[in-house]
């Protein structure tokens, strides 16, 4: 209703998140296949989107709401993705 009224910029920061969580959750499956190397890689990822979400969450909710909470989130992703990529020639 006209109580809630759409939002554009929150309905593409979630469509971003939701691509984002999905290319991540396809790289950690691919590397848990890989063996121990694997999970310790997809570990290290996972442990830095959480770190950098809480961090991000604690400065960005207060300023912004909720569009703070899902920027923290999108950017968490985004830098958990490029932890495991530039760290993938572990596996060789």
């Amino acid at each position: 209703g006209e109580e809630y009224p759409i939002n554009l910029l929150w309905m593409i920061t979630f469509a971003i998140i939701s691509v984002l969580s999905a290319l991540y959750r396809i790289y950690a499956w691919l590397f848990n296949s890989e063996g121990e190397k694997g999970v310790k890689l997809t570990l290290s990822g996972t442990g830095t989107i959480a770190i950098v979400n809480i961090l991000l969450d604690i400065y960005l909710i207060p300023q912004w709401g909720i569009f703070g909470a899902i920027t923290a989130t999108t950017l968490a992703f985004c830098i958990g993705i490029c932890v495991i990529y530039s760290r993938k020639n572990v596996l060789d």
